[in-house]
């Protein structure tokens, strides 16, 4: 990809959170960027400039973790991700449509953004790690989960904060 959207001459990565359940995918409203190290060089080989971004719990790491939301180019990135992904969960109805209505699955999404900020899939991860930095732990993971509980038990939605993100619906299968 050559057309990569950069943030401060760096690549980023980006995590969303989709929650399928009852026949029904969700993408929580933030998520997490990962900003890399290494100035980026389409040409290098080098992988801390192409896809290594491990460290980030380290703080003396150059990989810096922040919240999606705290983007410039989040609202328009988010709606053209919530059309991309809902398209991906749709071609997976098939196998997504056995699950029983008491369970759940949550995703973590691992994509890139390109320069007109069309979203481009690096990978699905059918157990994303939830523990990171204390501040995305805080801003991000534990609002993320609350979020979850209040789809899968509706008689708590009420229960979230005015201002919290939430999990919209992007496909029902």
């Amino acid at each position: 990809i050559q057309d990569l959207l950069l943030q401060d001459g760096k690549k980023f990565t980006l995590r969303v959170y989709v929650l399928v359940n009852k026949a029904k995918a969700y993408l929580y409203q933030d998520g997490i960027m990962v900003l890399h190290g290494a100035e980026y060089d389409p040409q290098s080989l080098d992988p801390k400039v192409q896809f290594e971004h491990a460290g980030y719990m380290d703080r003396k790491a150059d990989v810096e973790l922040s919240p999606f939301s705290d983007a410039l180019f989040y609202d328009e990135a988010l709606s053209n991700i919530k059309e991309t992904i809902g398209s991906i969960f749709q071609a997976f109805r098939e196998s997504l449509m056995h699950e029983e209505d008491n369970t759940y699955c949550l995703f973590g999404v691992d994509v890139l953004l390109r320069q007109n900020m069309s979203p481009v899939l690096i990978e699905i991860n059918d157990r994303p790690n939830l523990i990171h930095t204390d501040d995305i732990n805080a801003r991000v993971n534990v609002p993320a989960i609350q979020a979850m509980h209040c789809i899968l038990s509706p008689e708590y939605r009420n229960h979230l904060p005015s201002e919290a993100k939430e999990f919209e619906l992007i496909a029902a299968m």
